[in-house]
């Protein structure tokens, strides 16, 4: 797993067998196969705090959000006017 500025990437392998017996008859499968998954953080995550943890199958990663002050937005004025766009 690699943490960005605004990223993070998780690259895996997936293996499986199955092996079955029936009527005198044994039967097995195997799959396998690599991925890797890009996910992107919102703007002013701390990737710096980021923690991971791997428990009964589930990746769970952990990091602090952006402040709220990172998050706002804000209100801008528009300069001119209808009339000097018709000139």
């Amino acid at each position: 797993m690699e943490v960005g500025d605004d990223t993070v990437t998780i690259h895996g392998e997936r293996r499986q067998d199955r092996q079955e017996e029936r009527d005198g008859m044994f039967w097995t499968e195997r799959s396998y196969g690599s991925f890797t998954r890009t996910i992107p953080l919102p703007p002013g995550a701390i990737t710096d705090s980021a923690k991971a943890s791997f428990n009964n199958g589930v990746l769970e990663v952990v990091m602090q959000a952006p402040s709220a002050e990172t998050r706002r937005g804000r209100r801008l004025d528009i300069s001119g006017s209808a009339e000097e766009g018709k000139k």
